[in-house]
């Protein structure tokens, strides 16, 4: 062992001693905060194990602690140019030069209804070539530099009737089908690159995503003169990065940072919060806007969570006449109600619901807790090293069957989802004292032990994205939209379950249970499954065609909910009796 591995060996067994000591005097908070980021740092660090299994013992395997850290959060902008900053490393494998290819074996299974506001019959209008939309000669240059060969489906129906007229669209269509194109295109088509003023706006449910959805529309757009604004939270400590050069980064600019008074980009992407910020402060004029799109739209107005109101909120400062354009993989019968009573006339896009799943995503479950007491864990430890929190027996169990899956596992990328941070902060840090190079990722949280800064989430976020970490723990923050196309498994540590809450498509404030509404799940007493985070999660993996694997690890008080599963989307999922090493090659021949 290197003098460095012994520094790290050491320092890391000091952390879990003085874990275990503030145990026994009612948990010391500060130092358990201490602590917990100094794990999070190193397995967020450059230079980690690339196997998704124990790292290898050899000389500079061992991970260097992390450079940055999490610092004080703000609200302030910061700036960036296009490209970013400078690699200190290869990047990932650059898949955008064959995902639109993929798009295929995805849109052959896929039966898109179009559904006109007019009421007119006969077939819709649909672009086979990208030259039938009559883009201008710069996008087509974009679309071109992308590898997009022809428009998909749901770029194919949708794209027509957002240029022809300026009519709204409800459109549904599945994960990795091609949607965020569709808008980035509608919105470059849409707006007057000269005119210095808002026209366009996307709102995000999370930053994750409004930053990668930036990415999209920014390659699509590098061979044209315009600018995007992103509006997210930023840390206010973090300083201004220069404009790269054009060779670098086309013609398009980025801004995160406000440059004049008022925001001038002609396209503004952003989360609710933020972008309600700007217009209460009157730094982002609302009376310019013309298209309004909501990406993950289910999300958006869905009024059991905080950002329907702050949706309604935003939709007033814009006029009257605007075009809005709401996309999501998953509509609950009780949003989709709601979306066409704020939009009666909106022309709608669906695919059949047993078509979501994906056909390139094969779903199993694991019996965890027989399979856990075959590996003799059958009750909690008698004593919890590391967490200041006795976790239920259901948790090591699944802990066993899940450290004993990836134990003999060298994959690609994976992402393992959880239901709370509690779980996915301990599920982290019992696999790093099992020896797994994982990375963990959830909501901002500027206080306690669970803390997770803006920075620290870029940063996980961006080592992911570049392969950098190969196992990422995380909430449904990262459910929706996310793209990383070498993710080859998706692990539910949980199942995702609805949550009461209220539904804005009832005046009176009714109860919502989340909008399971057919078959017979209104009499489903007990835990029920959310669908709809169900269906986005596992299509982390499966993006563009490309094979993937989603294990669902329950026990047989949760088999049940599997049930729910199948019968809501009329699916398959296979209990696992394959070894892992098994498993292992099955993955690989997916993607082969």
């Amino acid at each position: 062992m290197s003098e460095q591995q012994e520094n790290t060996a050491a320092a890391m067994a000091a952390g879990l001693a003085a874990a275990a000591a503030a145990m026994d005097d009612q948990i010391d908070q500060k130092a358990l905060q201490e602590f917990m980021l100094q794990q999070m740092s190193r397995v967020g660090a450059r230079g980690a194990p690339a196997g998704a299994g124990k790292p290898e013992t050899t000389a500079g395997a061992t991970p260097a602690p992390s450079s940055r850290a999490a610092g004080p959060e703000g609200d302030e902008e910061t700036a960036r140019g296009a490209a970013g900053a400078t690699q200190t490393r290869p990047p990932a494998p650059d898949f955008q030069a064959f995902k639109h290819e993929h798009l295929r074996e995805v849109d052959e299974g896929s039966a898109v209804v179009v559904d006109r506001a007019d009421g007119s019959s006969g077939a819709p209008v649909s672009a086979s070539t990208w030259t039938d939309l009559n883009l201008r000669k710069e996008l087509l240059l974009g679309v071109e530099n992308q590898g997009f060969s022809k428009p998909s489906k749901i770029q194919a129906a949708a794209l027509p009737l957002i240029f022809s007229r300026d009519e709204n669209l409800i459109a549904q269509a599945q994960n990795g089908s091609g949607k965020t194109a569709t808008f980035a295109l509608a919105m470059l088509t849409k707006v007057d690159h000269t005119l210095k003023a808002p026209q366009a706006l996307c709102l995000c449910p999370t930053r994750e995503l409004a930053q990668q959805t930036v990415r999209v529309i920014e390659a699509l757009a590098r061979f044209t003169e315009t600018s995007i604004f992103v509006a997210i939270p930023q840390k206010s400590d973090a300083p201004p990065a220069s404009l790269a050069p054009a060779e670098t980064t086309g013609k398009c600019v980025v801004y995160t940072t406000l440059t004049s008074p008022v925001v001038q980009s002609p396209i503004v992407v952003g989360t609710p919060g933020k972008c309600m910020e700007l217009l209460k402060k009157r730094k982002f004029a609302g009376d310019t806007v013309r298209l309004f799109v909501l990406d993950e739209a289910d999300e958006l107005i869905n009024f059991s969570n905080n950002m329907a109101p702050q949706v309604q909120q935003i939709r007033r400062f814009f006029p009257q006449r605007l075009q809005i354009l709401l996309f999501s993989a998953t509509f609950s019968d009780e949003v989709r109600g709601f979306a066409e009573k704020l939009m009666p006339t909106a022309n709608k896009i669906t695919v059949k619901k047993e078509e979501l799943t994906l056909t390139c995503i094969k779903q199993y479950y694991i019996p965890c807790d027989t399979r856990a007491a075959d590996l003799g864990v059958t009750q909690p430890p008698a004593k919890e090293s590391s967490l200041p929190y006795r976790l239920e027996t259901t948790f090591y169990q699944k802990f066993a069957v899940l450290s004993s899956l990836y134990s003999s596992m060298c994959l690609g990328q994976s992402v393992i989802f959880v239901n709370s941070r509690r779980s996915a902060f301990s599920l982290a840090l019992k696999m790093q004292e099992e020896g797994y190079a994982v990375s963990l990722i959830c909501g901002t949280q500027a206080q306690g032990p669970e803390k997770m800064g803006i920075e620290m989430r870029d940063r996980i976020m961006e080592e992911f994205r570049k392969g950098e970490t190969k196992v990422l723990i995380c909430t449904d923050v990262l459910a929706r939209g996310i793209d990383v196309p070498q993710v080859t498994l998706v692990v539910n540590f949980d199942l995702p379950l609805v949550y009461q809450g209220r539904v804005g498509g009832d005046a009176r404030g009714a109860l919502w249970h989340g909008g399971q509404a057919e078959g017979n799940l209104h009499q489903v007493s007990g835990p029920r499954v959310n669908m709809e985070t169900y269906i986005h999660r596992i299509g982390r993996t499966g993006r563009f065609g490309l094979k993937g694997i989603a294990i669902n690890l329950v026990t047989s008080h949760e088999e049940h909910l599997l049930q729910q599963i199948r019968d809501f989307y009329r699916c398959d999922i296979e209990c696992m009796n394959e070894d892992p090493e098994d498993v292992e090659q099955m993955i690989r021949k997916l993607r082969i």
